[in-house]
């Protein structure tokens, strides 16, 4: 911003300002005001309202006083420690500067003498500094403020000391002086700092009193530097007097630019419950949200700050869970997800801190479990193995008062309320897919609580899975027999130019399938999130290239050995896509997966080795051209590969040929690194891995269902959902796919003998023999096993 020059070379308040709309006025105050520009401050002035005026802004702390000079309680040392920088405004620093002028300007413009910076002081607290005593500027500025009819001379700060106090600490005579001749009552204390200095000392009925004498309310909402009244006993844990202050409406909300936390805030922070439940029912409900939504500078709401247990005393005032008990009553007002500075939400904190209770609770209570932080971490990923099952026995609740069997409470309201980042009512694997990206552990993946969900989750969704089995079937039948029908001789259809000559009728009928399944495709493709994730999978990897060699095989006119070769392929990928859609049912989901750890090992233990056979292959190729079986190349590989599965064939090997020496060392050279060694140790790593190798399996497996049970419900949400086959299918699945038919209220509660593991169920009032009547359904036997050796734990630890 620049200023036009007058006639006489000055700077003038009514000379026309080049500015823009909108122009930070406020910042070029303050720049004026560092440098001292009186001139520039009276032109800028005149553009700002009372409250920019008024405006605070941070400087050193060292700049103004330091703190061990201050005998200041030990709770604001130790707040005001903690900050680099504390809180001034304008009129302290022209007072702290020796702006005589400056001052004069600010006040004249409707500044607060008597405001308060952060440690209480107003700015005749700031004058009688040692070093400055004997400056005539400082001695103007004294002049300025006394003169003005606002002024306050006997303030207190959080040090309970008066500016006069501070004059005789630092032998300003100038100032006692002044205070003399003006007859100023330097013993005279205002109501604000009566009741402050009452809160300090802890003296409950000087502060009682002080208190039945104030009518005005703003006093008690009044500015004391880092706290109101309130703020103070809140930050101190003093409920009586808390009490007291909202008795006579001191507002629970009040906050200033100097203060450094609201009461919520101070009182989350530190753990005083009765406090927390004074404000909470003190405020409006209008303004609840307001209040819960107040951060520090951390970016921490009173939810992350009741899980973070900053107080280390252990007593009855102080309880952090009824603290976190007492907002999460109130979560409709809140967004309880609410994220810090680093990306960390309350559940983040719990486990940081190692709250496994608090966990517990923040989920019970529909705090979203996949939200990551600034790096990338989902809360889980902070909480180890013992404690995520400690977390899962949470959810399984027992009832010991009946006598001939007990009954076990499944609470799986966090499924229903942990809803992911659409907001999708209809999700409930939000959280068991958060739970198997962290722990890829057989423990934690087979704990009852959630093996019995999966179970029962696949009972509800089964029969999409056998329907698209199904389909797969069909079309592998009726291709097969296609093939077998019409390309599985040569002689039969030497004459023929083109399969699509013959029996019109049924390579129509192929076709047709063929489109529907490659219709199929294109749907999922839609429905998949990117064509990225589509490709990723192996299953869709062989559905394409069963797709294309179909089409190959009934639309191009290839010549008959072509097309049986072509159909050759196709019967391989067809039946392995069938295999591969078999792994996504609950029975053979874990033998599929051996299958494909055991093949991908053995892969890479082949590639690794391949090298040295190959080395053999052309070795054998340069030694045994004399044998038919040796004269090209690629025949030497191939006998070479043979030779590595056990089919030697010794006596066939011309040994005897131009190199005998040479040949017989090879051998003896192959059948050791080959025969011995490279075989048997495929062979031994496919035993001896064989139970790790399940023991993964079984992981793996239980992943990958609830991947599919995941992606499932993905494809069927109807919320946020712009994609027509989303949509479609949403609407007339999306209802198929929840649990609320099975457990109409989120729990399950199974009635347990003591003496065998038959059991009943409870979902809508009435006990039955199955889980609900729409379905038959019943837990099985290991199922009910593992419930009761949780049960029989947690009963034998209550009877302790």
């Amino acid at each position: 911003m620049t200023f036009k020059r007058g006639s006489n070379g000055d700077y003038s308040s009514d000379v026309l300002l080049e500015t823009v709309v909108n122009h930070d006025y406020r910042a070029e105050m303050m720049e004026a005001l560092e440098q001292g520009d009186e001139k520039t401050l009276q032109a800028i002035i005149g553009y700002l309202k009372p409250e920019e005026i008024n405006g605070s802004f941070t400087h050193s702390a060292e700049g103004v006083f330091s703190l061990e000079s201050l005998d200041l309680p030990p709770h604001a040392r130790e707040d005001l420690s903690r900050r680099d920088v504390i809180t001034i405004y304008p009129v302290h620093y022209a007072a702290m500067m020796g702006y005589t002028d400056c001052l004069k300007i600010l006040l004249d413009a409707g500044a607060d003498p008597n405001v308060k910076d952060s440690l209480g002081q107003t700015p005749l607290h700031i004058l009688p500094k040692s070093n400055w005593k004997s400056e005539n500027t400082f001695q103007g500025c004294l002049d300025v403020l006394l003169a003005h009819q606002k002024i306050d001379a006997n303030r207190l700060d959080l040090s309970k000391s008066s500016p006069f106090c501070r004059a005789e600490q630092h032998e300003w005579s100038y100032m006692i002086d002044k205070y003399e001749k003006a007859s100023l009552n330097t013993n005279y204390t205002t109501s604000a700092d009566a009741l402050l200095k009452g809160i300090i000392d802890r003296n409950l009925s000087d502060f009682q009193n002080t208190l039945a004498a104030v009518e005005n309310s703003d006093t008690l909402d009044e500015n004391h530097g880092s706290y109101t009244l309130l703020q103070l006993a809140c930050r101190s844990g003093l409920y009586d007097f808390v009490v007291e202050l909202l008795g006579k409406r001191a507002c629970p909300i009040k906050k200033y630019d100097s203060n450094i936390l609201p009461p919520v805030l101070w009182a989350t922070k530190y753990g005083y419950h009765r406090i927390l439940q004074m404000l909470v029912k003190s405020v409006k409900r209008e303004n609840l949200g307001n209040v819960f939504a107040e951060c520090n500078d951390m970016g921490e709401t009173p939810l992350h700050l009741s899980v973070m247990h900053s107080n280390p005393q252990d007593c009855d005032e102080v309880d952090y869970y009824r603290c976190l008990e007492i907002l999460l009553k109130k979560k409709q007002h809140f967004n309880i997800d609410h994220v810090n500075c680093d990306g960390n939400t309350a559940l983040h904190c719990a486990a940081l801190c190692n709250d496994v209770r608090a966990y517990s609770l923040l989920l019970k209570e529909g705090a979203n479990s996949a939200i990551t932080n600034v790096l990338g971490a989902c809360s889980m990923q902070y909480i180890d193995k013992e404690d995520m099952l400690q977390i899962l026995n949470n959810f399984i609740e027992v009832d010991v008062k009946a006598k001939m069997s007990y009954c076990i409470k499944l609470n799986y309201e966090i499924m229903n309320k942990s809803i992911g980042y659409e907001g999708s009512k209809d999700k409930e694997m939000t959280f068991l897919n958060s739970l198997t990206k962290v722990f890829q552990d057989k423990d934690v993946l087979d704990h009852p609580f959630i093996n019995i969900f999966v179970f029962l989750k696949w009972m509800k969704i089964r029969k999409f899975f056998w329907l698209n089995f199904a389909i797969h079937f069909i079309f592998t039948a009726l291709l097969l027999t296609f093939i077998f029908i019409f390309h599985s001789s040569l002689e039969k259809h030497e004459s023929e130019h083109s399969a699509l000559e013959n029996d019109a009728s049924r390579m129509s009928f192929a076709a047709v399938l063929l489109v529907v399944l490659f219709c199929r495709e294109v749907i999922q493709l839609f429905m998949m999130k990117t064509p990225r994730e589509y490709i990723s999978e192996v299953k869709n990897i062989t559905e394409i290239i069963t797709s294309v060699l179909a089409i190959l095989l009934l639309f191009v006119p290839f010549t008959q050995r072509v097309k049986m070769a072509i159909a050759a392929w196709l019967v391989i990928f067809s039946l392995l896509e069938l295999v591969l859609h078999l792994g996504h049912l609950w029975p053979f989901a874990v033998y599929i997966t051996m299958f494909r750890e055991v093949a991908w090992n053995f892969f890479k233990f082949i590639c690794l080795f391949s090298l040295i056979i190959l080395g053999f292959g052309f070795s054998f190729y340069l030694m045994f051209q004399v044998n038919e079986k040796f004269r090209t190349l690629p025949e030497s590989l191939m006998k070479t590969m043979i030779m590595t599965t056990g089919e030697m064939e010794y006596g066939d090997l011309p040994l005897s040929s131009s190199f005998p020496v040479a040949t017989h060392l090879l051998m003896v050279v192959f059948v050791f690194l080959i025969m011995l060694v490279v075989v048997n140790l495929l062979n031994g790593l496919a035993v001896s891995d064989i139970q790790a190798i399940q023991h993964r399996s079984e992981v793996i497996s239980r992943m990958s269902l609830v991947d599919r049970m995941t992606q499932l419900e993905e494809a069927f949400s109807v919320e946020n959902n712009r994609n027509p086959f989303k949509l479609i299918f949403g609407r007339l699945f999306s209802n198929a796919l929840i649990m609320k038919s099975c457990l109409p209220r989120a729990y399950l509660l199974v009635y347990v003998s003591y003496n065998d593991v038959q059991c009943k169920y409870e979902t809508d009032g009435s006990v039955r023999s199955s889980i609900c009547e729409c379905h038959g359904n019943k837990l099985e036997v290991d199922h009910i096993k593992a419930l009761r050796e949780i049960v029989t734990r947690k009963m034998v630890t209550f009877q302790r």
